[in-house]
């Protein structure tokens, strides 16, 4: 709330000013005055020392309550703080209230020493204040006490005791009992400032000049016309700035250069597609990974030695291949033997390579899972803050589409020469839309990843409940087919005994009906058919209303930005956990380079016997001493056993070196399968991390798009408060309570018809293209304004807000624009918006026929501007009675000044050269006239009795000649 003027009343605490005052507080309640601070002597309590402390009553729209007076007037950036002390003066016998005279002094100085004071203020001070002394007689009073006036004050004013209906109509005189307390409440409104509508006292501008001397006042005379009820441009912003949900688009009928889109869904489809494409919105695409095996390049010579020096390796290797066999055995005897088992070492009697290259590949794989391990808890879960013109791209798409506004590169919808706008629940859900499930669980529609698990899950409990359905059907129909066995056995049993047994006979009542339990299955199978059914149903009935619910918000654009990115996040969720499958794999199976270390045993075991024996047979063929018959041709000299020994030794190298050279290019495939694996493995880390810092990106862009979901939704949906304000009506005591100078009108039905020309002028100031934007950027200004925080480095803070707490930049916009106190500024910067239209004549206000209510109506309807055009267009002199003759011979009863506020739509045509017209914002018109200033002698309230007796007898002598010269008669 905003304030830009207070007053605060000091009276007396008498039943008249109590009288007074409630009729303040009926025309507050009305609508006619704006709220007023009100303090009587008994309010105000001194100390010892320091200020006073003073409870004042505050009347406002609602009613009243006490509040500390000084807290109160603290609470507001003030422009003038009014201090008026109202004497109120019935007859001659009334003492002089020093009580009151003593409180206003006391209020008055407490409240200038509050006041903030500049250096660079001519005056001294930011907020004016404004003292006033009110003496407000009624007709005849004398013996009032000139000494209640405050030289030092800024006014010192006597109302004139008269009451005329019409300033050309004959005065009513001011009476108590009778009109008094109507006259002193609609003058001390008029001077505190709180008439609705006049931003101003109408005694603001009086000020001392250098002839004024300490016993001077002046005398005024307050009229009054206000219109009650709903004001023209209230009644014209409740048609156009419609507070309920804008669902459907009554405000772009209105429009000229705007309408409905015919096709919304294609352009939102298409619109959605082009933020997806944009900075922010897309995915992005994991960098190469450069962990992949590569085929090294390798001379002849060196992969000839590596192979050689392997395969010499492999030869010594064999022979502790061969001792495996109880190897272990013998490795704890010799350990036992050597170091003694408690030494803490163990004697080995040899290496053996698949073992331990299977072990070693093993580790080394699990050391690598194991950093990747670590890599990936720090690095899976880092995102990237959003960039700057991700929430931009958003909000202009989104408010463009709705306000005709700037859309950036996208193309602009365009039907026949006009831009297309999208309603508003094809950009986003109107906020709070949710769905409570059959288990009262609730979906919101700005969580598009809940709202999709839910129709899955709705989906599921369909199908249960139809295959629930089934089983207890099929539950049913065998229940039915074990009672028809029974009832074939019962009728077979009666077939074969029907010779007329009479055993038989006795027992033939109960054939053919089935058995209680046979009953009991199908009542029970049924019932659960039935409940099967009915649980089948409701879920169908959950599953069609939802599906229609889900059709109506699927259609938004945040509700398909959504879903597209909760897609995602289950894809890379799905991706991390294929990944951490693959991480979990173990070393490559051994099982071929174990085949190929049993071949290369088998060959060694083979090979080396046979080259014995026939390395024996070519001995025998030479150094027998005798060989059989049929060997003896076959006898070697000694050179040719040395040539088949030769060939039998080269013949045995080459079959071995080809085993173990088998062997070598099975380790190498070994080793290259485990390179491989671990390369996977970092290329997995890689798709892992990417993964999950994509994952944890658009999680963070999910949450961010809820969070403007339901800013935008109140944008679109909700963009105005209540319009207007809703006017308590004059009761009919209070309308006969009102003075003859406050004339009060009222239409003669409630709530007339507006012009639809009119309408369509008021909707084309509001919404002209780009309204929804400026509408954000208007509520973030005045939102931004109050925060403490520094510069954003020329990007606003909601727009890199990465936080996620409730104090983070975002989360307190979002709270400003659900609170509705956006909706309320932006109400009044469009309520502010027509009446500058009005006051620059850009806007012209229809003319409403009102008729004058109470005592004093006519019973004539006429214009508006005709009802306030009398306020400005008589000037009548002040009623004779309150001047003394010595006054009225200097012509001190004469009018002064005169200035009248008048409505801006009032267009008064015939207005009287000497009043100064000023405009009033509201349906309010007052006119202030203001006299000389005199000394507080020549005013009859304040001569004795018999002074004012003498004087008037002279007054009414016909020997009395005027200044102008003329015998018997005196010119007002």
């Amino acid at each position: 709330m905003t304030r830009s003027s207070i007053t605060t009343f000091i009276v007396g605490a008498d039943p008249i000013a109590d009288e007074v005052r409630s009729l303040v507080e009926s025309w507050t309640r009305a609508g006619i005055l704006a709220p007023s601070l009100w303090v009587t002597p008994r309010d105000v309590v001194e100390h010892m020392s320091g200020p006073p402390s003073v409870d004042a009553t505050l009347i406002h729209a609602e009613g009243t309550r006490s509040v500390d007076l000084f807290e109160y007037i603290g609470r507001f950036r003030l422009d003038r703080v009014r201090v008026a002390a109202a004497h109120l003066v019935l007859n001659s016998d009334a003492p002089t209230d020093t009580d009151l005279i003593k409180a206003a002094r006391s209020v008055a100085e407490a409240v200038k020493s509050t006041l903030p004071r500049r250096a660079d203020d001519p005056l001294g001070s930011s907020a004016r204040l404004h003292r006033s002394v009110v003496v407000i007689p009624s007709s005849g009073a004398t013996s009032a006490d000139p000494g209640v006036f405050e030289p030092q004050w800024n006014v010192n004013v006597v109302i004139s005791p008269e009451d005329r209906p019409d300033l050309d109509r004959a005065s009513i005189f001011v009476r108590h009992p009778g009109n008094f307390a109507g006259h002193a409440a609609a003058s001390l409104a008029a001077i505190g400032g709180i008439l609705r509508g006049v931003d101003a006292g109408v005694l603001d501008d009086l000020v001392t000049d250098s002839t004024t001397q300490d016993g001077d006042v002046v005398v005024a005379r307050v009229t009054v016309r206000s219109v009650i009820g709903e004001d023209v441009v209230d009644a014209i912003g409740a048609k156009v700035l419609n507070p309920e949900p804008t669902a459907t688009q009554e405000a772009v009928q209105l429009l000229s250069w705007a309408r409905p889109a015919v096709q919304p869904g294609m352009i939102v489809a298409s619109a959605t597609e082009h933020i997806l494409h944009g900075d922010g919105w897309a995915s992005k695409m994991p960098s190469a990974s450069n962990d992949s095996p590569r085929k090294s390049h390798e001379g002849f010579r060196a992969a000839f030695t590596t192979a050689t020096a392997f395969n010499v390796r492999t030869t010594w290797a064999l022979l502790s291949w061969a001792l495996t066999f109880g190897r272990k055995h013998a490795e704890r005897g010799a350990t036992r033997a050597l170091t003694g088992s408690g030494a803490g070492i163990l004697v080995t009697l040899g290496p053996r390579p698949v073992d331990e290259l299977e072990r070693a590949s093993a580790r080394l794989i699990a050391q690598e899972r194991e950093g990747i391990d670590r890599e990936l808890r720090m690095q899976s879960t880092r995102a990237s803050a959003a960039m700057p013109g991700t929430w931009g791209l958003l909000r202009k798409i989104a408010l463009g589409l709705i306000d005709g506004g700037e859309l950036g590169d996208f193309p602009e919808p365009r039907q026949a020469g006009k831009r297309e706008v999208v309603p508003p629940g094809h950009i986003v859900a109107l906020p709070e839309t949710r769905w409570i499930g059959r288990q009262k669980n609730e979906i919101h529609a700005d969580d598009p990843m809940q709202v999709q698990e839910y129709r899955e899950h709705v989906k599921t409990e369909v199908a249960v409940a139809k295959s629930h359905v089934t089983a207890a059907k099929a539950k049913l129909d065998f229940a039915m087919s074990e009672e028809g066995k029974e009832q074939a056995a019962a009728a077979a049993e009666t077939k074969e005994d029907s010779a007329g047994d009479t055993k038989i006979g006795r027992k033939s009542g109960s054939r053919g009906a089935p058995s209680k339990a046979s009953l009991a299955k199908i009542r029970k199978a049924q019932a659960e058919v039935a409940a099967a059914e009915r649980e089948r149903d409701a879920w169908l009935k959950e599953s069609d209303a939802y599906d229609v619910w889900y059709h109506d918000i699927s259609e938004s654009l945040a509700f398909r930005l959504g879903d597209d990115v909760g897609r995602r996040i289950h894809e890379h969720a799905k991706t991390q956990e294929d990944v951490l499958k693959q991480l979990r794999s173990d070393a490559p199976p051994a099982a071929a380079l174990k085949a190929a270390q049993t071949s290369l045993r088998r060959l060694w075991a083979i090979s080396l016997p046979v080259w014995l024996v026939l390395g024996g047979i070519v001995a025998l063929l030479r150094y027998a001493p005798r060989l059989p018959d049929v060997l003896e041709p076959f006898r070697l000299s000694t050179g040719q056993m040395a040539i088949a020994l030769a060939i039998l030794f080269g013949l045995l190298l080459i079959i071995l070196i080809l085993g173990n050279h088998a062997f070598y290019q099975a380790v190498l495939r070994y080793e290259w399968d485990v390179q491989a694996r671990i390369s996977r493995l970092r290329s997995s880390k890689d798709a892992y991390v990417h993964s999950g810092q994509e994952k944890a990106r658009l999680e963070m862009l999910y949450r961010g798009l809820q969070d403007w979901s339901r800013i935008l939704g109140e944008i679109v949906h909700r963009p105005w408060a209540a319009f207007g304000s809703k006017y308590e009506d004059l009761p009919e005591e209070v309308i006969d309570a009102l003075p003859a100078s406050m004339g009060v009108a009222r239409q003669p039905t409630s709530g007339s018809d507006i012009p639809i020309i009119v309408l369509v002028e008021a909707a084309s100031l509001v919404y002209k293209p780009g309204w929804a934007s400026r509408q954000f950027y208007d509520a973030y200004d005045a939102w931004d304004a109050e925060r403490v925080t520094g510069s954003d480095d020329g990007y606003r803070s909601v727009d890199l807000d990465t936080s996620e707490s409730p104090s983070s930049p975002r989360a307190r916009l979002k709270h400003f624009f659900a609170s509705g106190e956006a909706r309320q500024i932006l109400t009044d910067h469009a309520h502010q918006h027509l009446r500058s239209a009005v006051l620059n004549g850009d806007f012209e206000l229809p003319e409403r026929v009102v008729g004058r209510i109470g005592r004093y109506g006519d019973d004539v309807r006429a214009s508006e501007p005709s009802f306030y055009e009398v306020t400005a267009t008589e000037n009548t002199a002040f009623v004779t009675d309150v001047f003394t003759p010595a006054a009225r011979q200097k012509r001190f009863h004469y009018v002064d000044t005169s200035v009248a506020w008048m409505p801006t739509g009032a267009r008064v045509d015939r207005i009287e050269s000497s009043v100064e017209l000023r405009e009033s914002v509201g349906p309010t018109a007052v006119r202030v006239d203001i006299s000389r200033r005199l000394p507080a002698i020549e005013l009859t309230p304040f001569v004795g009795s018999a002074d004012a007796a003498s004087a008037n007898e002279i007054l009414d002598s016909p020997a009395l000649v005027t200044s102008d010269g003329i015998d018997g008669a005196t010119w007002y």
